[in-house]
């Protein structure tokens, strides 16, 4: 599969703590050039096997497997971004922002408190960051998200990016 991501920087670099590179050096593309050109005119291709991103639907079907307990690797992620998880509530919450990628309208000011962060409009980007580490651990290399361009994946490697 060809996913595209495109950028105003003609030398695309990654960057920690930067919100349009999503925190840990995921980057989000497109199966779409026209919707990454939307973002820049510099536009970056990865070709990835379809193997390698975690799905949303796969995602959402683990949580009811008995091969692989995504809750308790959830827990341990958000234990260690150093959220307070201290209720069977809280990781069910943190499971629909994650796993779920519930929507915008449904986040609340109790997610604000959740996540740790200092409005609403961080509430996604941080849950879409939680769910890249995620599929990091369960040895993804891309993960599928929802964004204003319908489905988008983020990519995990960055070293496997090349302009377009």
């Amino acid at each position: 599969m060809k996913l595209f991501h495109g950028s105003k920087e003609s030398n695309l670099q990654y960057k920690d703590n930067d919100i349009c590179n999503i925190y840990n050096g995921s980057l989000f593309f497109s199966d779409s050039f026209q919707s990454a050109l939307s973002h820049g005119s510099y536009v970056y291709s990865f070709e990835i096997d379809e193997e390698n991103i975690l799905s949303h639907r796969e995602l959402v079907s683990m949580q009811y497997s008995a091969d692989v307990d995504v809750s308790e690797i959830l827990k341990e992620i958000a234990l260690d971004s150093g959220f307070n998880v201290d209720s069977d509530e809280k990781l069910e919450r943190l499971a629909e922002l994650v796993i779920d990628n519930i929507g915008v309208y449904k986040w609340t000011d109790d997610d604000i408190d959740l996540l740790n962060v200092s409005n609403i409009t961080y509430v996604g980007w941080e849950a879409q960051r939680l769910r890249s580490v995620l599929a990091q651990r369960l040895g993804y290399s891309a993960v599928e998200v929802r964004d204003e361009h319908g489905t988008s994946f983020m990519v995990l490697n960055p070293d496997l990016v090349k302009e377009f």
